[in-house]
């Protein structure tokens, strides 16, 4: 068990894991009694949050330039629940659509006025739709 439990807080030493990434990655070398007993006990000890995972792992994939559709599926893989990451992920159509915007204008700074290769590109990072729209009009207006 305190081999289960050290090789846990060495990989939570380094960066934020969801509870089901974390056992994932135990189940490959210990047995499951003691890795379902490590993940409680660092559950109860706060070594060991969702909550911190998805809050990082939002801010980290904005940074990084994803959407919120691209986040959100990353999450769901992570074992993380809907209301959690509601919870978390902004729904604020403005902020996508200005980020979108930006990640446009960073990408294609003023080559081309290819519209479409634009919304392609930002489609495939994960934006919604109406994101990418309103983003293509924030570029169209500043290259007026």
């Amino acid at each position: 068990m305190n081999k289960v439990l050290d090789a846990a807080l060495l990989l939570l030493a380094r960066r934020e894991y969801s509870a089901k990434e974390l056992a994932s990655i135990l189940l490959n070398k210990y047995e499951s009694e003691e890795v379902a007993t490590v993940i409680t006990r660092c559950l109860e000890a706060g070594y060991l949050s969702n909550e911190r995972f998805t809050e990082s792992r939002i801010r980290h994939r904005i940074q990084q330039g994803y959407g919120p559709l691209w986040i959100q599926q990353e999450l769901r893989r992570s074992g993380i629940d809907n209301e959690l990451i509601d919870s978390y992920l902004s729904k604020e159509d403005d902020f996508w659509a200005e980020r979108a915007s930006q990640i446009i204008e960073k990408k294609f700074s003023n080559k081309t006025n290819d519209f479409l290769k634009m919304q392609r590109y930002i489609y495939q990072k994960g934006f919604l739709a109406e994101h990418i729209q309103q983003a293509l009009r924030i570029v169209d207006r500043s290259k007026l």
